[in-house]
């Protein structure tokens, strides 16, 4: 059990760390890649000698969630909310009486 644990925390740490095979793409294909938005969850439970683990996982790309929280509940289910992100202001309306400007 232990050796699951240390090469399935290997496996979650060094997930990230290589794009295998980016040398080989094509500036087309990493352009296609870089627009690809992605959330990843993985929730693990496992029970020890020591008592019950929970170990949850997130990957979020920059842009998938602007505003918004992760929460994860005792049975590991995993809830991502997240809202809108804030509008910019419009530009002020002209004044009721401002006439057309001239031609």
């Amino acid at each position: 059990m232990r050796r699951a644990l240390v090469v399935l925390v290997l496996q979650l740490g060094l997930g990230g760390c290589g794009l295998l095979g980016m040398e080989r793409m094509s500036p087309e294909q990493i352009a296609a890649a870089a627009k690809v938005k992605d959330a990843n969850v993985v929730c693990v439970i496992g029970n020890t000698a020591w008592g019950r683990v929970q170990s949850t996982y997130v990957t979020l790309d920059k842009g998938v969630m602007v505003n918004g929280a992760i929460a994860v509940d005792d049975s590991c289910k995993v809830q991502l909310t997240t809202s809108a992100p804030p509008r910019e202001p419009a530009p002020p309306a002209p004044p009721a009486n401002a006439q057309a400007p001239p031609r």
